[in-house]
């Protein structure tokens, strides 16, 4: 689904995800 151009895109949502998530985990 993701072209090659977007997968720094998808890559930076994925790190975005985790940083919530550490932050709920760490609240």
């Amino acid at each position: 689904m993701f072209r090659d151009h977007d997968r720094g895109f998808e890559e930076g949502l994925a790190a975005i995800i985790a940083g919530i998530d550490a932050t709920l985990r760490g609240s």
